[in-house]
């Protein structure tokens, strides 16, 4: 189950990333982020290369273990960062705190 958590956290900061690269902001919500998603055509014909074979987008923002990941947008500071957290774990991607350190940095890596 931590594998395939870790694994489906990090395929969302995948996502976020681009997102972030195209919108030079994170989405607000992780449905905002499914939405998108299915309308970006690259993202949809890359799937399987970006997420891997057989990715299914419906369970992307929810975490095997238990119940949808958490997630926080801090735009308030010089630098906008995201809190990606599965809640049934400690496991996380991203901070609170404005810090450019732990932008897109897990928690187990």
């Amino acid at each position: 189950m931590t594998r395939l958590t870790r694994d489906r956290m990090s395929d969302i900061r995948t996502a976020l990333i681009r997102y972030e690269l195209l919108y030079d902001h994170y989405p607000p919500t992780l449905d905002s982020l499914v939405a998108w998603i299915r309308q970006d055509s690259f993202m949809m014909a890359k799937a399987d290369s970006i997420f891997g074979p057989g990715f299914n987008l419906d369970s992307l923002i929810y975490s095997p273990r238990d119940g949808k990941f958490e997630y926080v947008v801090n735009d308030t500071g010089r630098v906008e960062i995201y809190y990606l957290k599965d809640p049934a774990s400690d496991d996380h991607i991203g901070s609170l705190e404005p810090d450019v350190t732990k932008l897109n940095a897990a928690s187990w890596e």
